[in-house]
């Protein structure tokens, strides 16, 4: 039996990768483990929602991730001809940053390029991906989880018992966790919809457009720029269209691309690779047991469920949920949960004095999430098919809402977060896990927005700082606006280094910094603006190490509520 880890992540997906560099930055000890024998390909989930790019801004990988992207780009429906321009639809209006969404605007890149930058991050913490090695059973007792893994390598195979404290599942569609656990996964699959889809190098199309040829209706081929010089994504699918011939037989696609595009011109080059997808909208009834969890989510290709040809690339889903790709959401919301539970199961495997009911919570606030997500992106797959069955002449259906950008998205009335707002006279509740973007109003379970223009006072020196800036995944930040002494000595009784607090104050003049880590000049007045429950006397606001507004409280009796609900103290 292998020496003991703490958290053993099976699929270097983007959630298992997220969690592990989020584990890694809270310094947790992780293995993470893939069954492949080489790294993912293909374009996937490339679409990069404003609330994950902030997620990425926390462990610090953003930075590579907008350098080595792609801004998203407008579709061009062609004409029958396939060389007039029909009708030209922007699916994101592009937005000017805000104080409080600095990044506005969703980003393209690759999801084989995505998970190689942050396998890049998780190196610096001395964590690879272990290829050729899977999860083939597991058992947990009240101290860990016993997991059993094969491993392949240089033709060989060998097993390998792995003792850790918990076990956390990415690893796809088929999920051996889930079915040692016997959760179920629910939902259900429409196999008449369905595409083959392809990355490949090709020359004679542009890349200032996402273009649509044909009409689904008969046969329809989509061609979409990617961050590489040179590659570009393409979907083929139709009533008329052989999926099963086209998403395994190279010639048979490059035919169709040709004749749907009426295009001579195209150069084809090297075939990265080659799938098909078809809907399957399905979720798991509980995101774990005990001591093991399930992450992530994604919509699911055939190639999850059956072997390809050689020249095809195994795509893999994550664990907990499956969905219809429409409205970019599914990378996007399995990082989301990892980023969730990164930092409860943190706490919990460093302070024993951690309720369980922490841990519990990431079911409670991730399934909410998970639900109205798979009903909005069935819905948008409803409106794009069936306006292209109609043939309609506006690209309408096109559209994205920005309240798939996830900003809004939310946990209001966890368990764990502290609410001491009152409902206000007439003020109106919006259901849902999903909200409308609202900067007058922050409750607890929200995401925290940032503030720019924060001058750090220390002795005669000024530093400029964002709140962004100053919240880590590794700590809670408490913002504290104005003095208040009895709830600086009820945070004492967090775990040394578990908090940040910070004074949050309107000059200078006022910036006593007595029993705080530091004081902020609000020189621009943004966080006074965006965090609204302060100017109405609610002067203490927890910010979680996920970015979420954990408390929202008047002094020491809320802070206090908040710290025996996470931290057991």
């Amino acid at each position: 039996m292998s020496a003991e880890t703490s958290v053993l992540i099976v699929g270097a997906g983007p959630s298992g990768l997220i969690l592990a560099l989020a584990l890694r930055q809270n310094n947790i000890p992780v293995r993470i483990i893939e069954k492949d024998v080489i790294f993912h390909r293909g374009q996937r989930g490339s679409g990069i929602q404003p609330r994950s790019l902030e997620l990425f801004n926390s462990l610090g990988s953003l930075d590579d991730i907008m350098k080595e992207g792609i801004p998203p780009v407008q579709v061009a429906i062609y004409e029958p001809n396939g060389k007039d321009i029909a009708k030209k639809q922007t699916m994101v209006e592009i937005a000017e940053p805000t104080p409080d969404v600095p990044f506005r605007n969703p980003h393209m890149i690759g999801q084989s390029h995505n998970e190689e930058i942050h396998r890049r991050h998780l190196a610096k913490y001395d964590t690879v991906v272990e290829l050729g090695t899977e999860l083939v059973g597991l058992t947990q007792d009240e101290d860990g989880v016993t997991a059993q893994v094969l491993c392949r390598k240089d033709g060989q195979e060998s097993k390998q018992t792995i003792r850790v404290k918990y076990l956390v599942s990415a690893e796809g569609a088929r999920s051996v966790a889930r079915k040692e656990l016997d959760i179920r996964f629910l939902g259900q699959t429409h196999d008449a919809m369905r595409l083959a889809i392809a990355d490949m190098h090709l020359k004679g199309v542009t890349t200032d457009y996402w273009h649509q040829f044909g009409d689904i209706g008969s046969k329809a081929v989509w061609i979409r720029p990617t961050e590489h010089d040179g590659v570009f994504s393409v979907m083929a699918g139709g009533k008329d269209c052989d999926v099963d011939l086209l998403s395994t037989d190279r010639q048979a696609l490059l035919d169709t691309i040709v004749e749907v595009t009426k295009r001579d011109n195209l150069e084809f080059g090297e075939m990265v690779w080659q799938t098909s997808w078809r809907a399957n909208v399905r979720m798991v009834e509980k995101f774990g047991k005990g001591r093991v969890f399930l992450v992530g989510g994604r919509h699911l290709y055939s190639s999850d469920l059956y072997s390809l040809p050689s020249n095809s690339q195994t795509c893999r889903t994550d664990a907990a949920h499956v969905h219809s790709p429409t409205g970019g959401q599914g990378l996007n919301t399995g990082v989301q949960d990892s980023f969730n539970l990164a930092w409860k199961l943190s706490l919990a495997l460093k302070y024993p004095s951690v309720p369980r009911a922490l841990l519990e919570s990431y079911e409670t606030e991730r399934l909410p999430v998970v639900r109205d997500m798979l009903f909005r992106t069935s819905e948008l797959l409803k409106q794009t098919a069936n306006y292209k069955l109609k043939g309609g002449t506006e690209a309408t259906h096109l559209r994205r809402p920005q309240i798939l950008h996830q900003i809004g998205v939310n946990y209001r009335g966890s368990p764990v977060v502290v609410e001491e707002q009152a409902k206000e006279e007439g003020e109106e509740e919006v259901s849902g896990a999903y909200r409308p973007e609202d900067p007058s109003v922050l409750k607890a379970g929200d995401r925290a927005p940032d503030s720019a223009g924060l001058l750090r006072v220390e002795g005669s020196g000024e530093e400029k700082n964002t709140l962004f800036g100053i919240f880590r995944p590794n700590r809670h930040t408490v913002l504290l606006f104005g003095e208040d002494e009895e709830t600086v000595e009820v945070l004492k009784n967090a775990p040394t280094g578990a908090i940040y607090t910070v004074r949050v104050v309107s000059k200078k003049d006022e910036a006593a910094g007595a029993g705080v880590d530091a004081v902020f000049v609000d020189s621009e007045g943004h966080a006074h603006t965006f965090y609204p429950p302060a100017a109405k006397g609610f002067k203490v606001i927890i910010v979680r190490p996920d970015g979420v507004v954990g408390a929202i409280a008047r002094g020491r009796e809320g802070a206090g509520k908040y710290l025996k609900g996470v931290f057991g103290v």
